[in-house]
């Protein structure tokens, strides 16, 4: 402890000493107080014993002095102890300051008879004899007796000639450790510390404290994301729960400093607290130190690993005894390599945190200015959740008015801060030369592109892509997930201030150029150079530019050239012109985006053989160029939105071609055959190319997954054919009809199929397609499909997706529908269906029903128990269903969403002003029995109705209820049913909910309820939320920890309210009830246990609605 006491006093306690030993020297100094003391020693308790006098001080103010800085005091009683005026006067010292509190004394009788101490008898009357002879005056005497009658009154140890002495050593050391403990473990240490709490808390689920396992678990992460922080605040936490601790700070300084054989000897010397003196690591002593070591119960912190031989080195697994925890930080995850159980991958603090965290470092407890407080937000963004920023910045900031705030924000802009890139910077040691190109072109061009893309991207380059960039990212340099590279702004502007400082005052020596003034400038007056690699221009932050044609002349080595602009800036035209043309593009290009491209061509210098990317969407283009080029990288062409393009050069050497997107390329008359004829193409697009007619290829193309001609509304000649069985073909709104045929002699597997307003089409493709195995059919307003539904269904049984909507000739559907065992979404909205024939019971995995707007469907049959979302808003005829829920538990398994949630369920019958009672009902029990076994995630119901249903805990015809966490029942998961009456309305009104601690807002209900229908009466909306109170309950803990009082209780509401902002008219929805009930209330449990028990019978409707069926069905036959 005393090795922490001068690095972290502020965080242990106030106290200098943790241990004041007063004792009679002639009688124990060289046995049992000497051995006491190495004791204390070796558990790094920092001990006051009086040989730390230093020559030429006072004795008794320093020793006064040692006392009032001492948090427990030993007294060692001995037969000579009274005869000591300075004992007595340490004594009497000692009682002042502990100030009643007796357990911070711990009396030893040593080899004396604690009465004699307590009566002042035996060799302690003698002493006092002695004292009287001496002319010491009763009063101080009195005070002496006193003072040794207290103590001998508090419990100690007594040890006398037949007892061990090692052994109460222990006993009276595990006694210090006890009553000190709960002292240095107090929260003082993480004042200040944002967010701490539940991040330590993570790291010690990890650790598995109660196991007897040796764990090395890792804190990895960016540089100044708060690892050491983490690491310390769990040392400070857990170190008293070992019999040997040691935090070994920096080790990636110190082992270039000191040498890692010399953080070793001190890791060791630590952990067993000899002497360095004493002992050396020598071959003859390494084997008996090495065994003293594996025996101890052990907790180490490395801090700062950098290299996997740091670890191996200082920490071997088999070194240590059992229940041991090593915790290592580092921001290379390669340096762990095989040794560690776990990696905790520190993250940056949420948005709350980071404004706290800023809050504290830049204001204090000061009134906070409401203009600054708005630049900290600002500052706070900028920062993107870093610790080390936002107390840099903060510290900074601190007593500065709004103007400093203002110019600090504008430097940050252009340059990072010094002190944080410095140490990010850190992070670039041990890359090699290709992984620090990898890593600048990321930081200043791909940062958030697509890693596939940046991979064929600067594999052009002659990278080894894959490998650079899982190396970065093990360093913690940038983060990949959902196939998309992310880099942390602050490591991405210290990679461009590394670029920047290859030539502060001349950008044109630079490699990488991304600064708008400084490009238009090199631009305009046509002054690049040789050293240019990349550029990427932000056109909405740039004025209109004429340019030279030889603009890009004295670039040879351009491989990057990015001309973008801001998706929400609303501007016409390219802000690019040249007036004479462009005679000239770099051949090494690699990336070609220029968007609003001005030229009607490319240079026809321009070799593009090393192009891998051409990103040109709204150009000028007419061409391209003419004639064939190699273009043997070429992977993706992107012209969406070329008005004037006419025509495409031939593509046949792009044999890596994989994506050509040509959408609203309104003068496009055809696609050249070449690219028909690629087996590398994936997709096509070419929706709303209004002059192409027809598209035909003899090719039976192998890789073609995504054709998309929609909206081509003079396409009427169409023979394409993928072997791809992900194939999806889009044709809706063409002129194509059901004689399509395969030109290239082959049926196109196929996935999805989107024929909607297609008007010609009766039937589905056959003679091109196989439909075995196609899984989505959309065929929205498709009149004359409908007749032909039932031999349809016999040929597509692996459909999961069929959408029927707005068939206005469909009225009802076949009962082979049956055949279709794999549906799970049936659209039928808008069409004149009057029921459900009812085979549809069979389809089990049915999910989703979608039958809004069906204004003439009166009743709905027995419905599988695998719906988990039906929609019937606008149903005016609708007045029964039928649900079953006997069997559910059986028949329904859990469903998730791909994130392994449970799922969303919607049951919505708004405006069905026919629907009965008993069919609201058992959608409800069906709702609310799904919510309760965990079967759906979060759900929704919207009823006509006026009041909130009884069962409900809380019901209230205000817009608040108070919710008394002392009533709710326990044990309970923290989930919640919500309930609101509303009135009618406009479309377009919001309905919220929000979470309220002490009258201030906490977060959101899981809830925003939107129409976009005319409510025609009053209406019930009810739903269920099992995430947001678990934000509750972490602000609640945190006002908890802030009142610092036991007796807390927070005042817990939800507020209801309306948002017509948005609403189509200003009519106000009146919110008329609400109600709140916890899902282990009595109320919610008893209503549980009601459907449960009860059967609900079908409705008395249903065998009428079957015979009815058979009818609809004998009446169709004879048609």
């Amino acid at each position: 402890m005393a090795s922490l006491s001068s690095a972290n006093s502020s965080s242990r306690s106030p106290k200098k000493y943790d241990v004041f030993i007063s004792f009679r020297g002639e009688d124990t100094r060289f046995n049992f107080t000497s051995h006491l003391h190495d004791a204390l020693q070796k558990s790094q308790l920092d001990t006051y014993i009086d040989y730390r006098l230093k020559k030429g001080d006072e004795v008794w103010p320093s020793l006064e002095s040692a006392i009032e800085d001492s948090t427990l005091f030993l007294v060692i009683f001995s037969e000579n102890y009274a005869s000591s005026t300075w004992c007595l006067k340490e004594l009497t010292k000692i009682f002042d300051c502990s100030k009643n509190q007796d357990y911070l004394v711990i009396p030893v009788f040593y080899r004396v008879d604690p009465s004699h101490v307590r009566n002042q008898s035996g060799s302690y009357q003698k002493a006092f004899e002695k004292h009287e002879n001496k002319g010491i005056n009763n009063n101080q005497l009195q005070i002496w007796r006193e003072a040794l009658t207290h103590a001998a009154n508090i419990a100690g140890w007594t040890c006398s000639l037949d007892r061990n002495e090692a052994e109460l050593i222990k006993e009276i050391m595990n006694c210090i450790v006890t009553k000190l403990g709960p002292k240095y473990q107090s929260e003082d240490y993480l004042k200040g510390l944002i967010g701490i709490h539940k991040r330590m808390a993570y790291v010690e689920c990890l650790l598995d404290n109660g196991s007897n396992n040796v764990q090395f678990i890792a804190i990895w992460g960016m540089g100044g994301i708060g690892k050491t922080t983490l690491a310390e605040a769990l040392f400070h936490k857990l170190r008293f729960d070992y019999e040997g601790f040691c935090f070994l700070a920096n080790v990636r300084e110190k082992s270039k400093k000191f040498g890692i054989d010399s953080l070793r000897e001190k890791l060791i010397l630590k952990l067993l607290q000899d002497r360095e003196s004493s002992i050396g690591m020598h071959d003859a002593i390494y084997p008996y130190v090495m065994s003293r070591l594996g025996q101890k119960k052990v907790l180490i912190v490395l801090d700062d690993v950098d290299d996997v031989e740091q670890l191996k080195i200082l920490a071997k697994r088999q070194e240590f005894g059992l229940g041991s925890k090593i915790l290592i930080t580092t921001r290379d995850k390669q340096t762990l390599g095989n040794e560690v159980d776990d990696i905790y991958v520190l993250e940056a603090l949420n948005r709350d945190e980071a404004f706290d965290l800023i809050s504290i470092n830049a204001f204090g407890n000061d009134y906070v200015d409401p203009k600054i407080r708005k630049l900290a937000v600002q500052v706070t963004q900028y920062a993107s959740g870093n610790p080390l920023a936002l107390k840099v910045l903060g510290s900074f900031l601190h007593g500065k008015n709004h103007v400093a705030w203002e110019s600090q924000l504008d430097k940050l802009q252009k340059l990072p801060c010094l002190k944080i890139n410095d140490i990010l910077k850190m992070s670039l040691e041990g890359l090699d030369c290709e992984e620090k190109n990898i890593f600048f072109d990321i930081a200043c061009f791909f940062n958030y592109f697509d890693v596939e893309d940046v991979i064929k991207l600067l594999d052009a380059c002659g990278y080894s892509t894959i490998i650079g960039l899982k190396t970065l990212e093990d360093k913690a340099l940038l983060d990949i997930h959902d196939g998309s590279i992310y880099m942390h702004h602050l490591i991405k502007e210290m990679g461009r201030q590394t670029v920047r400082e290859e030539s502060l005052n001349d950008p044109k020596r630079r490699s990488r150029l991304w600064n708008s003034n400084e490009i238009s400038k090199i631009l305009k007056e046509n002054m690049g150079s040789e050293t240019i690699e990349g550029i990427t221009l932000n056109l909405s932050e740039v004025e209109d530019m004429c340019l030279s044609a030889q603009a890009f002349c004295s670039m040879p080595n351009l491989k990057f050239l990015d001309f973008h602009k801001n998706f929400n800036v609303d501007e016409v035209g390219s802000k690019l012109q040249f007036p004479c043309g462009l005679e000239f593009l770099p051949d090494k290009l690699r990336l070609l985006r220029w968007e609003e491209c001005p030229l009607k061509s490319l240079p026809a210098t321009f070799k593009a053989e090393h192009l891998v990317k051409i990103i040109m969407p709204y150009s000028n283009l007419t061409k391209f160029w003419d004639g064939v080029q190699n273009l043997v990288n070429l992977c993706k062409i992107d012209l969406t939105g070329s008005h004037d393009l006419i025509e495409l050069p031939d593509f046949s050497k792009a044999i890596h071609l994989a994506e050509v997107h040509l959408h609203y390329c309104f003068k496009l008359q055809s696609v050249h055959p070449s690219i028909l004829s690629l087996h590398s193409l994936r997709r096509l697009g070419l929706m709303r190319c209004k002059s192409l007619t027809s598209l035909i290829s003899n090719t039976h193309l192998k890789s073609l997954i995504d054709l998309n001609l929609e909206r081509c509304s003079r396409l009427n000649k169409f023979s394409v054919t993928s072997e791809n069985h992900e194939f999806e073909l889009y044709l809706s709104s063409t002129l194509i009809n059901d004689e399509l045929c395969s030109s290239s002699g082959c049926l196109s597997k196929l996935d999805t199929l989107r024929l909607n307003d297609c008007k010609s089409v009766k039937s589905l493709p056959y003679k091109l397609s196989d439909l075995r195995n196609l899984r989505r059919l959309e065929a929205n307003r498709c009149n004359k499909l409908a007749p032909n539904l039932r031999s349809i269904f016999d040929e597509v049984r692996a459909l999961e997706v069929l959408a029927l909507e707005d068939c206005s000739e469909l009225f009802e559907l076949p009962d082979n529908i049956s055949f279709l065992s794999s549906l799970r979404e049936l659209h039928l909205k808008g069409t004149n269906i009057e029921t459900l024939p009812l085979s549809i019971k069979y389809l089990s995995r049915l999910q989703r029903l979608d039958l809004d707007g069906c204004k003439r469907l009166r009743s709905l049959p027995e419905l599988p128990p695998s719906i988990f979302s039906m929609t019937t808003v606008s149903c005016l005829s609708l007045g029964t269903l039928d649900f079953l829920l006997t069997n559910e538990s059986e028949e329904v398994k859990h469903i998730y969403d791909d994130y392994g949630r449970g799922q969303f369920a919607l049951f919505n019958f708004l405006n069905c002003m026919k629907l009965d009672q008993q069919s609201i009902k058992a959608a409800m029990a069906k709702v609310v029995l799904g919510n309760h076994k965990g079967i759906y995630g979060t759900v929704y119901m919207q009823y006509p109705g006026k009041i909130v249903p009884k069962w409900f805990m809380y019901r209230t015809t205000q817009n608040v209820v108070t919710i008394d966490l002392n009533l709710i029942p326990q044990p309970w998961d923290d989930s919640f049913i919500f309930c609101v009456a509303f009135s009618k309305s406009t479309p377009g009104a919001y309905i919220f909910a929000a979470w309220f601690i002490d009258g201030e807002y906490a977060c959101p209900a899981e809830l925003l309820l939107r129409t976009d229908e005319f409510t025609l009466s009053d209406h019930v909306f009810l739903w269920s939320d099992r995430n947001s109170f678990g934000e509750v309950q972490r602000k609640i803990a945190e006002k908890k920890r802030d009142a610092q009082t036991n007796t807390y209780h927070p005042l817990l509401q939800i507020a209801f309210g309306v948002d017509i902002s948005m609403a189509h008219y200003k009519e106000a929805r009146k919110i008329k009830e609400c109600g709140v009930c916890p899902t282990s209330a009595l109320e919610y449990q008893n209503y549980i246990q009601q459907i449960q028990l009860q059967s609900l019978q079908p409705h008395p409707k249903s065998i009428a609605m079957e015979a009815a069926s058979r009818k609809r069905k004998y009446h169709s036959l004879l048609r």
